[in-house]
């Protein structure tokens, strides 16, 4: 690709910038737009930003603009929006015609929505720079209804902007229109956030009854039929209108009046599906917002109200075992434990299941320590010091217990249930292949070889022994060690360093403990294995970077050195800047640096 530069005087840019920022909008007869044979796309975006947030507000705007089919007409509309700091403007009665997405000099996105031939009716949404980019998609309807949806961390927004006949229109338009506008909302997911605004030509008045769970009751004015309409489709799809829900001077709810300016009505709406209605913060009209308009801007603030998620109880009894090492304490607590077992052993009928001896026995252990107070680690809050208390009556019950384990093949379901913790190792601990997780279980059960256990690192020792002693038993692969012996392993623990002397030895090595390790569950971790440098040099038959910078520092100091006497590069080679280097400037020069070099080689610049 090839970047042409182009002059252009200041007159030309100024003239080019109107066209860009008007002429695909309306403004002009040079707009994109969808010729009749074509039909509507939908468009969509890869998800970007977020749009919606717990701790952020969003305006939202709705506005009857009569028409943004007029010269500078658009300009004037996203400065009102500008000046209000609406996010998004949902503008009805633009009139412009087809259907396409126009992005302004100012970088604001407008998906617009109109009249195939005609400047008539038309919806738009501009969208201001800073959420243009949480842009997913967008859907031209009709004339009167233009879809968007909006990326979020925590749901989606969809906004159906529309612009509704008015009350006197015929039956079977306003029929047509509710039905499109119930074929939208029916698309939008579930889990999204809704919001339907614009000129929906409805007065709901203020009398909410039953219809208290669509309308609040600051509602203005007396229902007409297309506010029934508007209530019916609000009680059918769970929707709220925002405008009755917050007290406001009348003044501040009222969006429309009549041209002679003695009419006043509240036409204009936004709603939002119930679900969300707490995150609707406040809905009001804009009195001061002016495009030569005999509608209001209508303003929506919405702040995500999320949920707060169940927290279980994850307290557990904490007990202070050390003062067990206290003879007194010990003395007692041992008899407190075998006074506690007798009756229970008394009360036995031998009934009961595993899991209901196990409670039995956890009770009576943590309640015989709740005389101290502390820690104890176990998910079941019993400490190792509470068994080895007394050996005898621990022993006595736990065996008894494991028995019936045993014979039902059942086990409690403490048992079966750990208490992770995550231990950090190295580097950034964002990520978890950083950090390491120990389990801890509950003590009784602690003869398996988990992590944690005692006879974890012996078990797990014997087995690389045992893998090691296979994987060499064929024939020798190590670096000469003695004069009889080689050298094949360097082990620490589950890290095994390899030291074969070619590289075939080396794959045959990997391979048969590969095979080895498998057969007792082990697995060679490929992130983790690595060549060591002078391994991979030599196979490559390649020079270390340091060494391929002095053969190259060298060969240029030579080059250098056989020029003649006058030569700039030479003269440089020799010359000594006067003064002192400046602060921050390194210390080391090239020629400082050649020079170690060669006294570390035994040469002078003279032999050199």
């Amino acid at each position: 690709m090839q970047c042409v530069g182009l002059q252009v005087c200041g007159h030309a840019i100024a003239l080019i910038n109107l066209v860009l920022a008007m002429g695909s909008t309306g403004d002009s007869n040079l707009s994109g737009m969808i010729s009749p044979s074509e039909s509507p796309i939908v468009e969509t975006r890869k998800m970007n930003m977020s749009l919606l947030g717990p701790k952020a507000h969003i305006h939202i705007g709705a506005w009857n603009v009569r028409t943004m089919y007029e010269t500078s007409k658009t300009a004037q509309v996203i400065k009102e929006m500008e000046h209000y700091r609406l996010d998004i403007l949902g503008v009805s009665e633009c009139r412009w015609t087809g259907s396409g997405k126009t992005r302004t000099n100012s970088g604001n996105i407008i998906p617009h929505s109109g009249n195939i031939d005609k400047h008539i009716n038309g919806v738009a949404i501009i969208i201001c720079k800073e959420k243009a980019k949480s842009l997913l998609e967008w859907e031209p309807i009709s004339e009167r209804l233009v879809t968007a949806r909006f990326n979020s961390d925590y749901c989606k927004l969809s906004i159906i902007q529309c612009y509704a006949p008015t009350n006197d229109a015929e039956d079977e338009t306003k029929d047509d229109f509710y039905e499109q506008l119930q074929t939208a909302i029916s698309k939008v997911p579930q889990h999204d956030m809704l919001v339907i605004m614009g000129d929906l030509n409805a007065k709901v008045g203020s009398d909410n009854t039953d219809a208290e769970y669509v309308m609040g009751r600051h509602g203005c004015g007396v229902k007409n039929e297309n506010g029934e309409r508007a209530i019916d489709l609000c009680l059918c799809n769970k929707l709220v209108i925002g405008g009755t829900i917050f007290p406001h001077k009348i003044i501040h709810k009222l969006t429309w009046k009549s041209p002679d300016g003695r009419t006043v009505n509240q036409i204009d709406h936004i709603l939002v599906n119930n679900k969300w209605r707490r995150s609707l913060r406040d809905v009001r009209v804009l009195r001061g917002a002016d495009v030569n308009s005999d509608h209001y801007l209508l303003k929506a603030t919405i702040k995500l109200k999320l949920r707060k998620a169940p927290i279980e109880n994850q307290n557990r009894k904490r007990l202070d075992t050390a003062r067990l090492k206290s003879p007194n304490v010990k003395k007692a607590f041992c008899l407190e434990l075998k006074n506690r077992f007798s009756v229970l052993d008394n009360s036995d009928d031998g009934e009961d299941s595993v899991q209901e001896k196990w409670d039995s026995i956890k009770d009576i252990y943590v309640k015989t320590a709740e005389k101290t107070t502390g820690k104890a680690p176990g998910i079941d809050s019993i400490h190792a010091e509470m068994l080895n208390a007394d050996l005898e009556t621990s022993s006595k019950v736990l065996h008894n217990l494991f028995l019936i384990i045993w014979e039902e093949g059942d086990i409690p379901s403490d048992w079966s249930k750990g208490l992770i913790v995550k231990l950090p190792k190295k580097g950034n601990l964002r990520n978890c292949d950083n950090r390491r997780g120990i389990t801890l279980l509950s003590v009784p059960i602690k003869s398996g070889v988990r992590q944690g256990c005692i006879m974890s690192p012996i078990l797990f020792l014997l087995a690389i022994d045992w893998i090691q002693r296979n994987t060499t038993s064929d024939k020798k692969r190590g670096i000469q060690w003695t004069m009889f012996n080689q050298l094949e392993d360097l082990d620490f623990a589950d890290d095994i360093a390899i030291l074969p002397t070619t590289s075939e030895h080396l794959q045959e090595r990997t391979n048969i403990l590969t095979n080895y390790a498998k057969q007792t569950g082990l697995n060679v971790n490929a992130k983790k294995t690595k060549i060591s440098n002078k391994s991979l040099l030599k196979k490559c038959n390649a020079k270390s970077i340091t060494a391929e910078i002095k053969q190259r520092r060298f060969r240029w100091l030579g080059h250098v050195l056989r020029m003649p006497q006058h030569h700039t590069l030479k003269t440089a080679l020799y010359w000594t800047p006067p003064g002192k280097r400046k602060p921050g400037r390194p210390r080391i020069t090239w020629r400082r640096t050649v020079t170690a070099e060669l006294e570390a080689m035994g040469y002078t610049w003279g032999q050199a």
